[in-house]
């Protein structure tokens, strides 16, 4: 199953991504879908409706002790049977995994253990859950959190749904983390995971299966990145790692990813409405703030601009 952020689009042929269902977020039943949407980047709104798609799933499907759902990032690609996965899951409620299992080396810069402070220390591109009572209980808070604070604001404490996921093994019970070197491999924790392709298969540090990788961040244009923010490794000084990126490149080739990645976004149209409607009431009672609006875009780069207030390019409307 797919959970689409977006309305259906009659120039996408869906039946291309069978045997997946699509499933649009406006059919999960979201209370307050549209002040989320109107509230949130579209960042923080793909992030914001993972519990609520949970809750949504475990519904229809009725219910009952024992039943498994697994959640997977758009950019995360599968290598091998996911038996190692449900192993550990039918012991747990919720199965997490962190982005690092040892330090980081000093020598890796402003790419440290710190950022994992800011940022989460589960990464959740991956989550898996058990259906209980006490799993329920923690997607219900986990929802309620999310309908308002998943936001992309490091500075005030926040980062879409991965920081509040912290406290989660402290809420509630049958949480457990992962261990398994295999999963959500990816450009943070290169470090302490070396990959090899042996026997048509990808093992991580020689002898463990490689599960699934984590695209995070993926270039399609710069062949010989790792990942937009990945600072201290590239396919120039991981080269083995370069046939793994080639054939995931083809694919989303092949599945038209050049195309699709330029149509626009239903909820991202909304909101920018919604901002001009705010932007042009607010200009009618303040004129002079225009000019000093147009001083900013006109004279201070746009980068910087960002930066300093800790917004994105979708924001310049009310900037």
């Amino acid at each position: 199953m797919i959970g689409l952020v977006d309305s259906l689009n009659p120039g996408i042929d869906y039946k291309t991504f069978a045997p997946a269902e699509i499933i649009p977020i406006a059919q999960i039943g979201i209370p307050d879908l549209e002040a989320m949407v109107l509230n949130y980047r579209i960042i923080e709104l793909n992030t914001a409706i993972k519990p609520f798609l949970f809750q949504y799933l475990f519904k229809r499907m009725k219910p009952a002790d024992g039943q498994q759902i697994l959640y997977f990032d758009p950019d995360i690609r599968i290598f091998a049977p996911l038996d190692p996965i449900l192993n550990e899951l039918a012991h747990c409620n919720i199965l997490l995994t962190p982005h690092i299992l040892s330090p980081v080396p000093e020598n890796h810069g402003p790419f440290g253990e710190h950022l994992f402070l800011n940022y989460g220390i589960y990464n959740l591109g991956f989550c898996g859950m058990t259906w209980t009572p006490e799993t329920e209980k923690a997607l219900t808070w986990w929802r309620t959190r999310l309908t308002t604070g998943c936001k992309d604001d490091v500075r005030n404490g926040l980062f879409v749904d991965q920081l509040w996921m912290n406290l989660v093994p402290l809420f509630f019970n049958g949480i457990h983390i992962s261990r398994h070197l295999g999963l959500d491999v990816a450009y943070w924790n290169l470090h302490e995971r070396e990959l090899s392709f042996k026997d048509g298969a990808w093992f991580v540090n020689e002898s463990i299966p490689l599960i699934f990788y984590h695209f995070s961040s993926f270039e399609y244009q710069k062949p010989e990145s790792l990942g937009r923010y990945s600072i201290h490794y590239n396919l120039g000084n991981r080269p083995e790692m370069r046939p793994l990126f080639d054939e995931y490149r083809a694919l989303l080739q092949a599945r038209n990813y050049p195309e699709l990645r330029q149509i626009p976004c239903t909820y991202v149209r909304t909101r920018i409405a919604h901002l001009e409607d705010i932007q042009r009431k607010y200009y009618q009672k303040h004129p002079f703030r225009r000019c000093l609006t147009w001083i900013k875009k006109r004279f201070i780069p746009r980068k910087l601009m960002h930066s300093l207030k800790n917004t994105s390019p979708e924001d310049d409307l009310v900037l």
